[in-house]
């Protein structure tokens, strides 16, 4: 059993190069190498890692393919589609963008945590992933970019959402849309006893926190995704919850 040696906390402080030529890394980048990184135990094993150290860091360019490896699998390509390397130009390399990623290995990102500012930020037709997601999603400040691999441990999650929270808060956002996968129809129907629900149920337990302290959900097409709206103190709130339940 390989061993967790170090959980950093504390991301490293740099600043980000210019964002030309993320989008010609594309190429670069096969549907077949994002497949053999799904989870983390294959990045370990195809980078000869033993120990696992997850070192937090600012998204940086150097992290764009990865980022984008993480994306294309996720949920948030079921929202923006083929604008997917705009998105993950757009955390990697935009200042505009705050986040952090974790690495393990040479630049091995396997979990991102990052908010894409909406509402006018930026110029129409400018970045298709943000037209996207301002036509899919409900009014919000910033949108949630959140992604792993799947076997990244709860308390490696949680972190990274705790280093997030640090950067935004000071920044002013007031709602925060975030893509969250529902458990089946039926899971989330009331019970006899209780005629509503007050929030979606989700399997992926940082979902599940967020949709609990969401003030509003929307169900999206093609209908596992939903977006739900939280204010920052929310927000603050679901990260607080998503800490604790990591330590259990």
């Amino acid at each position: 059993e390989r061993e967790m040696r170090s959980l950093q906390q504390e991301k490293k402080k740099r600043g980000r190069p210019s964002a030309a030529g993320a989008a010609s890394a594309s190429s670069s980048s096969s549907d077949e190498e994002m497949e053999e990184t799904l989870r983390l135990d294959h990045v370990m094993e195809e980078e000869g890692v033993e120990d696992v150290v997850f070192d937090f860091d600012d998204p940086q360019f150097k992290h764009w393919a990865s980022i984008r490896g993480l994306l294309t699998r996720g949920a948030t390509f079921g929202v923006v589609g083929d604008a997917i390397d705009d998105l993950a130009e757009i955390v990697a390399t935009d200042p505009a963008s705050v986040g952090t990623v974790v690495e393990v290995a040479e630049n091995e990102v396997v979990c991102v945590a990052a908010v894409v500012r909406l509402r006018g930020h930026y110029a129409a037709r400018k970045h298709p992933a943000v037209d996207a997601l301002e036509k899919a999603l409900p009014p919000a400040d910033v949108f949630l970019v959140k992604e792993k691999l799947v076997n990244v441990p709860p308390r490696v999650v949680a972190a990274a959402f705790g280093c997030l929270v640090k950067d935004v808060a000071t920044l002013g956002f007031e709602s925060f849309a975030v893509l969250v996968r529902p458990k089946a129809a039926a899971a989330n129907a009331p019970s006899p006893e209780k005629k509503t629900r007050t929030h979606l149920a989700c399997d992926d337990f940082a979902d599940d926190c967020f949709a609990t302290r969401a003030t509003a959900s929307l169900p999206l097409t093609p209908g596992d995704l939903a977006a739900v709206t939280l204010s920052f103190a929310d927000f603050n709130a679901a990260v607080g919850d998503i800490a604790r339940l990591a330590d259990l």
